[in-house]
């Protein structure tokens, strides 16, 4: 089956892990959920909500088995497609991106989550002073005031 690749309007890209030209990948099933939300703002919440949801139960379930994230750029992007592809139930995948950023389909539900932008930015200042993926960012500044600089 050919598959003409939509456009973005707007593209979006860091160096390290977004890069929605990877959504033009993405072919959508009727009543598929996108969680939209910016980084630190509850999208493992929200995710954990639809996910139980989704199924109907309370059973444990880790949402990074059940939530694609099309733009991660860390990981390929035909192993995401084809894990997603492979979904038999309904499906809800994983954004960082503002819907600009993606390409809207209208069979497609999306769910946008937003935060106070002062909570959004603690919760970054503690991910990131503690992450254990420091090996492959930069180093945090030491002081919350040079890191809000930064």
């Amino acid at each position: 089956m050919s598959h003409q690749l939509p456009e973005v309007k707007y593209v979006y890209q860091n160096g390290s892990t977004l890069d929605s030209l990877r959504w033009k990948h993405y072919i959508p099933r009727d009543g598929d959920i996108v969680i939209s939300t910016a980084p630190k703002s509850g999208t493992t919440w929200m995710q954990n909500i639809v996910m139980h949801l989704i199924f109907q139960d309370l059973k444990f379930r880790h949402v990074f088995d059940v939530f694609p994230w099309v733009e991660n750029s860390r990981a390929p992007i035909d192993e995401v497609i084809a894990k997603l592809d492979a979904q038999t139930h309904r499906r809800s995948i994983k954004s960082h991106m503002p819907l600009d950023g993606l390409i809207y389909h209208t069979n497609v539900k999306y769910i946008v989550v937003s935060r106070d932008a002062r909570d959004t930015f603690m919760s970054m200042w503690n991910h990131y002073k503690n992450s254990f993926e420091m090996k492959t960012k930069p180093a945090c500044p030491d002081t919350i005031h040079e890191f809000w600089h930064w």
